[in-house]
């Protein structure tokens, strides 16, 4: 941070017009979601496919009876704990806008890379990241974990 605020100052001695830079600057760290939260909320992301698989099998199993490993009652707190996370995707899913959410189904769900996307939603990358903390933000707030 440092070395930003020096080349803050720097430029200003300059005479560039940077005013506010600074401000914006720690304004944008204060507001950002910490960095292990963010991953969570990506893993989250990038498991929901899994756990939809998973619940899928889960109540197969269930139904047919087919599953010799673990008892009843362990398969049904696995199921709820499934069914609940892939409910909270699929709320916060819902109340996404059409770009937010194809971002989210390129990103997430099919694991394209950042200028794939870009090409695909005809944006800059720079947006993208812009899309991707507002979408981080929505789920940690879905999930409670903000």
């Amino acid at each position: 941070m440092e070395s930003i605020e020096w080349q803050l100052e720097h430029d200003r001695d300059k005479s560039q017009n940077l005013w506010g830079t600074k401000r914006k600057v720690e304004w944008h760290a204060e507001s950002a979601p910490n960095q292990q939260l963010v991953m969570q909320i990506e893993s989250a992301l990038y498991d929901y496919p899994m756990w939809k698989v998973n619940l899928s099998q889960i109540q197969f199993q269930n139904e047919s009876q087919e599953c010799k490993h673990g008892s009843m009652e362990e398969r049904s707190v696995v199921r709820c704990e499934f069914a609940v996370m892939v409910k909270l995707v699929d709320n916060a899913l819902s109340s996404l806008s059409p770009v937010q959410h194809r971002f989210v189904t390129l990103r997430y769900f099919s694991r394209k890379p950042f200028k794939n996307i870009a090409e695909e939603l005809a944006m800059t990358e720079r947006h993208l990241y812009r899309i991707r903390q507002e979408v981080i933000r929505l789920f940690g707030i879905a999930f409670g974990w903000q």
